[in-house]
Parts: C-alpha cells; sequence; structure tokens
C-alpha cells in the first residue's frame, strides 16, 4: 500500500525557555503525542561570559562558555568600521579609545550603546544598558554576502538526522532613511553550509523611525541535518555601509526534531488470535510550528505481529506495508508550516499467543525523536486432542467435543459387544 495525505493546524508561537550556558544533547518527550514540546537549546551565546561591565572586547579575542570561539570575515571585524566590538549600554570612552574606531563627531560611540541597551529590553533583561552586543556599524562597505558571524570550531551533535534551525536578536538603527541589514542564517557541516532561512531576515521590518529598533529573528526553515558536528554561519547580503547600521545578540541553535510516539489501541488487552486491532503512529512538531521537509522511519514489527491492512494516513508521507508485512515503511514525510501533528493508523493482528512490545529498538528513524514503548497480547490458540484409534485398529481423528463424544460411544459399543459374547458362551 502506498498513501499521502497533508493536515494543517494553527500557528503558534515560539516557546524557548530558559537559555542555557552549555551545549545539551537533544531530549524527547515521549507519550505525548499530538502536544509539541518546546525546541531543545543546543547553543546559546549572549556575549558576556566573563566580561565587565562598561568594558569593550573584540569579537575575535571574546572567550566563551561553549567548545568554539568566534570570528568573522574581516570587514565584520573592522574596528575602523565599528565592526566586531562587543560593547554594553555603558560601555566608556576610554574603553573604546584602546580601539581603532574613532565615531566621536558622528556620534558612532552613543549609537553603539543604544543598540546594546534595545537588544538588553528586547531580551526581557532588568536593565538594558548591562546588556553586551556585537556591533555592525558600517561606517565602511563591507561587501556583499560576507560573514558577519561564524564558530571557529564545531560543535558535537548526535547523529541520524536532527532537524536544526537558528535565531538571533538583531537590533537595527536608521531604518527609515537607509538601507536595511539582509541577515541569512546557515548550519555547516565541514565545507558545506545549508542555508536555513529561504529569504534574508530584515530587523527593521516594524521599526517606525530611525531609533534603535531591536527584534528577535528566527530562521525560517528548520533544516534536517545529517552531521555529527554543526557550525554556525551568519551572512549579510546588503554589502553597503550606508545605513545597515546594526548590532546582534543571543545567538541560538535550536533543536527542532519532531516527536515520534506510537500506540496499539487496545492496548493493556489479550486479544483472540487472528483478532485485527490498531498500530497508531503520531508524528508531533515541536512547539515554534515550522516546517519539517524529510523525516522518515521503518517499524520492524516485533516477530509474530504483521499488518493486516491498508494504512490510514493523515501524514504527507509515503506510507508502506502491504498485508502480511512485518515493517511499516514511512518516507518522505512533511510537517508543513503551522502543523501540529498527523497520524498514521496501521491494522495490526497475530496468529499466536504471547504479548509483543513495541518500543524504540525496532524503529529505524531520520529527523525524527524515538518513541516509548507500546505492547499488545494475544491468548494462546486451541491445542488440538491426540488422535481417538478405533476398535478395529483405524484412526478416525476425531477432535474436541467430537472426539469425547465419539471415544464415549466407542467404548459403549465395546463393552455392549463383550457382554453379548458372555451371554452365548
Amino acid at each position: 500500500m502506498s498513501t499521502r495525505h497533508l493536515r494543517l493546524a494553527g500557528a503558534a508561537t515560539l516557546a524557548l525557555g530558559a537559555l542555557c550556558a552549555s551545549v545539551l544533547p537533544a531530549s524527547a518527550v515521549a507519550g505525548n503525542p499530538g502536544v509539541p514540546s518546546d525546541p531543545v537549546v543546543l547553543l546559546a551565546e549572549g556575549f558576556d561570559t566573563g566580561l565587565a561591565p562598561e568594558t569593550l572586547t573584540l569579537l575575535e579575542d571574546y572567550v566563551p562558555a561553549f567548545p568554539t570561539t568566534y570570528s568573522a570575515d574581516d570587514a565584520w571585524l573592522s574596528q575602523e568600521a565599528g565592526n566586531g566590538l562587543i560593547v554594553d549600554g555603558n560601555t566608556t570612552d576610554d574603553e573604546f579609545d584602546t580601539t581603532d574606531y574613532d565615531g566621536v563627531g558622528n556620534g558612532g560611540r552613543e549609537r553603539m550603546r543604544e543598540l546594546a541597551t534595545a537588544l538588553g529590553e528586547v531580551a526581557g533583561k532588568t536593565s538594558g544598558e548591562d546588556n553586551f552586543a556585537v556591533t555592525a556599524y558600517t561606517d565602511l562597505d563591507p561587501g556583499a554576502n560576507q560573514i558577519e558571524f561564524e564558530t571557529t570550531t564545531p560543535l558535537s551533535l548526535d547523529a541520524g538526522g536532527r532537524f536544526l534551525t537558528l535565531s538571533a536578536n538583531v537590533a537595527a538603527l536608521n531604518c527609515v532613511r537607509a538601507s536595511a541589514p539582509a541577515l541569512v542564517f546557515y548550519l555547516v557541516d565541514g565545507n558545506d553550509e545549508t542555508r536555513v532561512n529561504s529569504s534574508a531576515l530584515n530587523p527593521c521590518r516594524g521599526a517606525s523611525n530611525d531609533e534603535a529598533y531591536a527584534t528577535r529573528l528566527l530562521g525560517g526553515n528548520a533544516a534536517l541535518f545529517s552531521g555529527d558536528t554543526v557550525g554556525i554561519v551568519l551572512r549579510n547580503e546588503n554589502g553597503s555601509g550606508g545605513g545597515n547600521d546594526h548590532a546582534y545578540d543571543d545567538i541560538t541553535l535550536l533543536d527542532v526534531t519532531p516527536q515520534l510516539d506510537k500506540k496499539f489501541t487496545d492496548e493493556g488487552k489479550t486479544l483472540a488470535p487472528g483478532t485485527v486491532t490498531n498500530l497508531v503512529l503520531t508524528v508531533t512538531n515541536t512547539s515554534e510550528l515550522s516546517e519539517k521537509d524529510g523525516w522518515s522511519f521503518t517499524d520492524n514489527l516485533p516477530a509474530g505481529l504483521t499488518v493486516a491492512g491498508e494504512a490510514d494516513s493523515e501524514c504527507d508521507a509515503t506510507v508502506t506495508g502491504a498485508v502480511g508485512a512485518t515493517s511499516v515503511v514511512v518516507e518522505d514525510g512533511i510537517l508543513a508550516d503551522g502543523e501540529v501533528s498527523c497520524e498514521i493508523t496501521v491494522p495490526v493482528t497475530s496468529q499466536t499467543g504471547g504479548t509483543f512490545e513495541n518500543s524504540a529498538a525496532n524503529i529505524q528513524a531520520a529527523g525524527l525523536n524515538l518513541p516509548g514503548t507500546t505492547s499488545i497480547a494475544f491468548s494462546s490458540p486451541p491445542v488440538p486432542l491426540a488422535p481417538v484409534t478405533g476398535l478395529d485398529g483405524e484412526s478416525p481423528w476425531l477432535y474436541g467435543a467430537a472426539s469425547l463424544a465419539g471415544a464415549a460411544l466407542l467404548v459403549t459399543l465395546g463393552l455392549q459387544v463383550r457382554r453379548n459374547r458372555e451371554r452365548t458362551a
């Protein structure tokens, strides 16, 4: 059988919870089909590790809490242009004097402090002025599509296919009268870059004037990433120094892999041999509800359990498993943007007795968190009685109630024959 179907649900806003200070392994929340879990934060960089208030640090000199350092293309590290400086809302002019950036005459230093403060406010900090951010003030033309931020050492990642995306807080100035940044997130595997957002992100969208305006930018597409390490790149497609004035903070790597759950509808019951029950397979999105394109899995049924009918699929996926098959194969799965979850219902049965457990060990998957365990029990079929031998030495092979009745009749006839012989002797 092969079936494809699509179901959409309403969109939801991103819920992240507290950001972590170290790289975390991806974790699944099995057993809650249809209830999206929050994305798992793998990296969250606020550019404030070990920094004292009012100070200034260069991006390439910053020592993060993560097992990597950060860099950028030369244009975005240019102190003269006001790029790659980590400042807070109170960084002193004396600190600025240690760099090649002047900016006194055009008020650039004060505007950088405003950007850092605005980013602190959008992040919900009690005092936005205490927030550190990386400047990208572009007093000189940086050139188009240059790397504005990148990790220098790849981070370890669970292999097997994970859906990943990126986000950052970005503040911009001069949004009304000048050009805006055009930012694109990439995931890196060796020399290969996977683009996360299909179109460049504009942090000025929503700004009503030229004052510092801050917002959170989330990569629009969750990329299915198969590598066992991952790097981060942020490029700016706007190469102009006319406008393009901004700062960034809270670079975040998110694991947004959907959850696979499975459950027998008659779990807890004991069924007669040959009875058909349903195995329900549910794929649930994460709470930001972005599109997840390309997930797949094979469920190898426990020995003795077989497919008993055509699957009923609500998922946009190809489902294969003929009657009598011992596995169900689901390929090319898609959760559409805004889709909460989808279900695949597979009829199954058994002709043998026992309890059949279907767990994560039965699953081979890409782009999905593995499920918990479900089980179903079948009673043993009736055991046939041994054959009954007749008086004439032949074996009529009678079974069950008929066998017992036949045996009783033969015994009765045998006794009657013996009595008749005794009377005539």
